[in-house]
């Protein structure tokens, strides 16, 4: 969901001479699951329309667009790509048995099809290929893993966004599918710690005002786990989730604020939930499977699991 630091959006810029970016909504994503609740809520229906609207005004800057899929993706992505003579997919890395599902139908449909299919690490701190050891001997726990990487891996840096993206003409957003992420306007609580906007810009914001206008950084370990106010726990999750801003500029807008302000605990510790999400993401993909089954081995992993839900709001 963003321009910059984006390098599969990057490779598909400098590999080919034209380029059509596009988003499929999955047809599941609108299911009531076995357990009788939606696979998405009103909230992160609205959180996704949002930021879908914002990387279509930003594509459009750099002369592309946004062709908005509805439907089963191998069906909706196969038809996309003989419209348009695709000769090459490019697509973020997935790690979770769901998303490597979808994703084997997409590949499966398009055999024979002379179109391949190309992955790229877009969501962690660390790029998987600078890790000091393969995914068969990631460690059991997290302090060995952060042990082992946090000062030998190097953060890779930034990914400009492209300055031009050379595009067939594209139609405006889909309204009418947009429209179908949330047909009623979603309110929120107003008792909530802070209203939730998707988008690169709000992403943007959400940083500038947490380390700048606030400096509450500066007091991140302290209040990390309050619940009330906008100003406890950084509130980024929901950007990194979706990809309007990525980890490695959390990283970089980190490093520049302590050079201005002073790096302490309370900086770090930011760095440290970072290392967190990345080793959880790791140990899915050593091992997904491993994580949506009843077993002993959800007994060896209880550890690990506490200490992640004790995070995923911060």
């Amino acid at each position: 969901m963003r321009l910059s630091d984006n390098e599969c959006l990057c490779n598909a810029v400098a590999e080919n001479d034209i380029v059509v970016p596009f988003y499929c909504l999955d047809d599941h994503l609108f299911q009531i699951t076995a357990f009788k609740f939606k696979k998405a809520g009103d909230f992160r229906l609205k959180f996704l329309k949002e930021s879908l609207q914002q990387l279509e005004q930003d594509l459009r800057k750099v002369g592309s667009g946004l062709v908005l899929l509805k439907g089963t993706p191998e069906k909706e992505i196969f038809k996309l790509v003989k419209e348009y003579g695709a000769q090459r997919i490019y697509a973020e890395k997935e790690v979770a048995p769901e998303e490597l599902a979808t994703q084997k139908k997409v590949t499966d449909k398009l055999l024979g099809f002379n179109c391949s299919f190309s992955t790229f690490d877009c969501r962690n701190l660390f790029h998987a290929e600078d890790l000091p050891f393969s995914f068969e001997l990631l460690p059991d726990v997290f302090t060995a893993f952060r042990k082992s990487t946090e000062n030998t891996v190097s953060i890779r840096p930034v990914l400009p966004k492209p300055l031009a993206i050379r595009s067939p003409p594209i139609a405006a957003l889909n309204l009418a599918v947009l429209n179908e992420l949330n047909s009623t306007d979603i309110i929120a609580d107003p008792r909530a710690a802070i209203q939730f906007k998707g988008g690169t810009e709000q992403a943007q914001q959400r940083l500038h005002y947490y380390l700048y206008e606030t400096m509450a950084l500066s007091t991140y370990k302290q209040t990390r786990n309050g619940m009330v106010g906008e100003r406890y726990s950084s509130k980024f999750s929901a950007w990194l989730a979706l990809g309007c801003i990525s980890a490695r500029e959390l990283y970089e807008a980190i490093k520049k604020y302590e050079v201005a302000y002073r790096a302490n605990e309370s900086t770090y510790w930011l760095v440290f939930e970072l290392l967190w999400r990345d080793y959880f993401g790791f140990c899915m993909q050593k091992n997904a499977k491993r994580y949506f089954q009843r077993s002993a081995n959800l007994q060896s992993m209880s550890a690990n699991i506490d200490q992640f839900n004790r995070k995923l709001n911060h």
